[in-house]
């Protein structure tokens, strides 16, 4: 229910109009360059297979919040689950 009160609450088209947005959920992706590397893949490549602009898998190699949809993108690319991307790339047997 979306309703403007005391409470702080919009209405649907407030929400429609862009006058309210819904929280943005972000992951990150320790684990990415571990799984590029791993499929032999450079920053351009897996941008060009995965449709994800390369200047973002750079930010996402280096710690910045990247979307769940672009994570998605991405593991399905490297053949990996989302998770794997998100476990820090310590675990993954044992480099760095």
């Amino acid at each position: 229910m979306l309703a403007r009160s005391a409470q702080n609450r919009y209405t649907i088209c407030e929400v429609l109009s862009g006058r309210y947005t819904w929280p943005q959920y972000v992951v990150t992706l320790p684990g990415l360059r571990h799984w590029r590397l791993k499929s032999a893949l450079s920053q351009r490549d897996l941008a060009r297979l995965s449709g994800v602009a390369a200047s973002t898998i750079a930010r996402a190699e280096q710690g910045k919040e990247t979307h769940p949809s672009t994570m998605g993108k991405l593991a399905k690319t490297l053949k990996c689950a989302p998770s794997d991307l998100m476990e820090p790339e310590q675990t993954k047997e044992g480099t760095r």
